[in-house]
């Protein structure tokens, strides 16, 4: 086993990286300096992928973070059905959970993400150095594959806030402040039912509707941006085999010359609430040398008992 900051190369053919330094929202912002100081203490700096599950996904109780489907439906009418078959009696504050979650994550986030990384300028290279040895590599790719890594989410708080439905909590929260002013100041000058309240909240509803349906999760882009990362870091680090993990998508294929190998995840995942329909396989890479001493790599399922292989490209995604 081998403890490295972010990548390994193995017999310098292969790079091995869990590939979440693509991801804007789960990356470690600078793996060559990860620890910031709060008052007298030292921290590790947590991503901000971290602090939602460790704040947000650990009281949403039977939704499955490793799932997208499984908290991200298609329409309204869903959540309200999903509401009434599993939340109404386990979690009837589910609402409550979930604004104050986003709002400590997004707190949290904002505090450790914005503040200096702790460094050395005397050991600096020497760290670099480091680094280099345990990846098994130089320290100029070290450097190179670092400037691969996406810009972290935290320098774009509206980014964060729409991935976390706080733009529109905000939102519907001033349609019905501005209703409640609007009723408010009418009522001052002439007797008005409660309907003109409800009134103008139903008629900038469909605004609301509007925008809440334009906004999309940007999980699928960063599928997809881990993925097309791969060429280039191999060009990088001079090998023709690049395995990611972190997507949960588990994938063997062959594109712009070199090979690609995802072990997706071994999360207990189900895309049903009952977990009667189970999410993924559990895979992993096997590389071992072939008659000729040449070193090949498969993917395979670990089945109980025995293991399957999974062969190239049946894996394959648009």
């Amino acid at each position: 086993m081998r403890f490295c900051e972010w990548f390994y190369i193995s017999n310098q053919d292969t790079l091995v990286e869990h590939g979440n330094q693509y991801d804007p929202y789960c990356l470690c912002s600078n793996p060559v300096n990860p620890l910031i100081q709060k008052g007298h203490k030292i921290f590790v700096r947590i991503p901000f992928g971290n602090l939602a599950n460790k704040f947000l996904s650990n009281g949403i109780g039977l939704n499955n973070p490793h799932v997208v489907s499984n908290y991200i439906k298609n329409s309204v009418g869903e959540y309200l059905i999903f509401y009434y078959r599993y939340l109404m009696r386990s979690q009837p504050f589910i609402i409550w959970t979930l604004l104050w979650g986003s709002i400590t994550t997004v707190g949290y986030a904002m505090l450790e993400g914005l503040m200096p990384a702790m460094t050395d300028p005397i050991t600096v290279h020497s760290r670099v150095e480091d680094i280099a040895k345990r990846s098994n590599t130089t320290p100029n790719i070290v450097w190179s594959l670092k400037e691969l890594h996406a810009h972290p989410a935290i320098f774009s708080p509206v980014t964060i806030l729409r991935e976390l439905w706080l733009d529109r909590a905000g939102i519907l929260a001033l349609i019905v402040l501005a209703s409640f002013i609007f009723f408010s100041v009418l009522n001052v000058f002439v007797a008005v039912s409660v309907w003109w309240f409800i009134v103008p909240i139903l008629f900038l509803l469909p605004v609301f509707v509007y925008y809440a349906r334009t906004v999309k999760s940007e999980i699928a882009r960063t599928h997809r941006a881990t993925f097309n990362a791969a060429p280039l870091s191999s060009r990088i680090a001079n090998v023709n085999r690049v395995v990611h993990g972190h997507i949960h998508r588990e994938r063997h294929t062959q594109f712009e010359e070199i090979e690609y190998m995802n072990t997706g995840t071994w999360s207990a995942a189900y895309h049903d609430v009952e977990c009667t329909k189970p999410y993924g396989r559990k895979c992993f890479v096997w590389i071992k040398p072939d008659q000729n001493g040449t070193r090949i790599a498969n993917l395979f399922e670990w089945k109980d008992p025995g293991i399957e292989m999974i062969p190239p490209g049946s894996t394959e995604e648009n």
